[in-house]
């Protein structure tokens, strides 16, 4: 299956890193989207600093047409999230979208986490989905678990 991708700078172009991943890599194109809590200040460098419990979007230069019936899932990087504390929120690109991609990170950590242009700083899954409708109904009906949630199976 094919999927166009328009990228900015050749060296931002994703790629598996193992034949058989699910995701590929996406890297920081040194525009970041600060002061979130202002007015979405955009600014390009070569670096920035995410300090602790700071979130910032990074964007990746990065422009696709994703395969019909499907969606992008952005994910975190599992090496950067346990060593680091880095993790991504949000993540859903819907199959109409064709603008920039922009990765949200926010950092978990009690240490300032140094992001350089071009790391590798989340994951990306390229995933089929189904539409359904949507049924208003009195009562969903019964199973063996009903609405036992959380901890509802125990620790052992």
């Amino acid at each position: 299956m094919d999927m166009k991708i328009n990228c900015i700078d050749e060296k931002l172009i994703p790629a598996y890193a193992h034949n058989m991943d699910a995701a590929f890599d996406l890297r920081a194109s040194g525009e970041f989207v600060v002061d979130l809590d202002t007015d979405n200040k955009e600014v390009n460098l070569d670096f920035y600093e995410l300090k602790p419990m700071e979130r910032i979007l990074v964007k990746t230069g990065l422009k696709i047409a994703l395969p019909e019936n499907c969606y992008a899932s952005i994910r975190d990087r599992s090496g950067i999230a346990f060593k680091n504390g880095i993790s991504t929120m949000g993540g859903v690109i819907d199959f109409e979208y064709r603008g920039e991609i922009g990765v949200i990170l926010v950092n978990l950590s009690n240490k300032v986490f140094r992001i350089e242009k071009y790391d590798r700083i989340a994951q990306m899954i390229i995933q089929p989905f189904k539409h359904v409708n949507l049924t208003p109904v009195e009562e969903l009906g019964e199973t063996t678990r009903s609405s036992d949630g959380f901890g509802s199976t125990g620790l052992k």
